[in-house]
């Protein structure tokens, strides 16, 4: 049963891959991966003495995955001192930012940014306890706002109806 169908991806009928496939697919990438550090010397002739081989350890790797994934988050792998210059500058940036908003309140935006999301600055601090007193400030930015609209837009042109000719013959 080496013909099974594999399903890959997030789904649908497209994603249905043949064992066969896979393995060609495969084949392919490795004989076509750029990063795979090829080498073209030839291995070097095996010695013969009576010794055992050492044991085999873990090469460092050349490259080291970054980020999210993707083909543009692989790196060389960075040393000690260019790790620490990288802490110190993160740490100067964290500074740097979190200063510039310490004497800020941040009391106009909620959420995760965007139009929808800022409010005035006593949202929180609705200290407002007499629902009378809020109940006639929101009445007087109505009539406000219903008094701008009204001054701004001109008055509409006056209608002619069929039955108001039919009268005036």
């Amino acid at each position: 049963m080496s013909d099974v169908f594999q399903r890959t991806g997030r789904g649908g009928a497209g994603n249905y891959y043949s064992q066969k496939d896979l393995e060609e697919a495969e084949k392919a990438a490795r004989a076509n991966d750029l990063e795979a550090q090829k080498t073209n010397s030839p291995p070097p002739p095996p010695e013969a003495s009576s010794s055992p081989p050492p044991p085999a350890s873990a090469p460092t790797p050349q490259y080291v995955r970054v980020g999210r994934g993707g083909a543009g988050n692989w790196t060389e792998p960075p040393t000690i001192a260019d790790a620490q210059d990288r802490q110190n500058h993160s740490d100067h940036t964290t500074a740097a930012v979190s200063a510039t908003g310490a004497g800020k309140p941040r009391t106009g935006l909620i959420g995760r940014g965007g139009a929808g999301n800022w409010t005035g600055g006593d949202y929180y601090n609705n200290t407002t306890e007499d629902p009378e007193q809020e109940k006639a400030e929101q009445q007087r930015i109505a009539d406000r706002i219903k008094q701008d609209i009204d001054a701004s837009l001109p008055a509409p042109p006056k209608t002619y109806h069929q039955h108001d000719r039919d009268m005036e013959k």
